[in-house]
């Protein structure tokens, strides 16, 4: 018998019907605190060696991200950190 193959002579298919792939549920982002965000910059700095902001967004909720990508109000920045300093 051929690889793939059952014993009725039909080929082996994923369970998935009429060929479409089932979707995952979408979950929503989970807002990350001034904590995270520190460790989450303090980890990026490191990695990609280069000055990372952490911000505070108008929701209240923080992130980090690449310095030079920045482009919001000099207000929202919390902490900068320079891997290099």
């Amino acid at each position: 018998m051929p690889e793939g193959e059952c014993r009725s002579g039909q080929t082996r298919r994923a369970p998935v019907a009429r060929g479409m792939v089932p979707r995952l549920q979408r979950q929503e982002p989970i807002p990350m605190s001034y904590a995270d965000a520190t460790a989450f910059a303090a980890s990026l700095a490191t990695t990609l060696m280069v000055v990372i902001v952490v911000f505070q967004a108008g929701d209240g909720t923080h992130g980090a991200m690449p310095a030079d990508e920045f482009d919001g109000d000099e207000d929202m920045v919390k902490l900068e950190l320079d891997p290099w300093a």
